[in-house]
């Protein structure tokens, strides 16, 4: 099995595959999407980076804390 670009949307792995999604496809099916121009062979896909802790306020977070507005008290 390989890995494979799509480069048109197309049935492809026993699933919807949309342009630019890259999926791993046996030999047979992969040069048949190729010879039909739906798919090109391409390297693995990169690996997936870990999510960024984007939380602010909670007590796990080394964000600075929010500056909260508030409302100014009119004067008489």
């Amino acid at each position: 099995m390989k890995h494979y670009t799509v480069l048109k949307s197309c049935f492809a792995g026993g699933a919807r595959r949309d342009a630019g999604d890259v999926v791993q496809l046996t030999d047979s099916e992969g040069n048949a999407l190729t010879n039909m121009g739906r798919v090109v062979a391409s390297e693995a896909p990169p690996a997936k980076q870990e999510p960024i802790n984007r939380s602010v306020d909670l007590p796990v977070s080394d964000a600075p804390q929010v500056a909260k507005r508030t409302v100014k008290k009119v004067k008489k």
